[in-house]
């Protein structure tokens, strides 16, 4: 959303992925230089794929925009749910970052409606939903463990 934000002019936007492009340049610049791998090399992609995103977003809209971007969100949390439906005990998965990510998501979400942006509409939206889900399977499933370990 970095250049999302500046495209319509969102400060709100702006500074936070400012920020998290910064903190996350920086973490892949450390792990690269440690692994003794070329910098400039690994971050052609990366470089290359936020262009053409940026593309989509100026040629085709906020909801086209909306709908690529929470594809890499989306498969993190499915993978997340996938997890949580078929361990035998969930304790690695934090319901208290679950219920923190819904939540900041919703504020994100309604700042979106506030604004009209699509492309922060389907993308919280969305993350809002599976979120829920899986926080809501967290929970059940880690009361049931607790439950089971109660009861040996």
């Amino acid at each position: 959303m970095g250049a999302h934000g500046f495209i319509i002019g969102s400060v709100q936007l702006q500074v936070p992925n400012i920020i998290g492009a910064a903190l996350a340049f920086a973490i892949v610049v450390f792990v690269l230089r440690d692994r003794e791998r070329p910098v400039l090399r690994e971050l052609i992609l990366p470089t290359l794929l936020a262009v053409a995103l940026t593309l989509v977003d100026l040629q085709w809209g906020a909801v086209v925009f909306g709908l690529l971007i929470v594809l890499p969100q989306l498969v993190g949390q499915a993978a997340q749910l996938r997890a949580l439906l078929t361990t035998a005990n969930p304790a690695g998965v934090s319901a208290g970052f679950l219920g923190i990510f819904v939540f900041g998501q919703s504020l994100w979400f309604v700042y979106g409606i506030g604004h009209g942006d699509w492309a922060l509409i389907i993308c919280v939206g969305t993350m809002i939903v599976i979120a829920s889900i899986n926080l809501t399977i967290c929970l059940v499933r880690q009361a049931r463990a607790r439950k089971l370990a109660l009861a040996v």
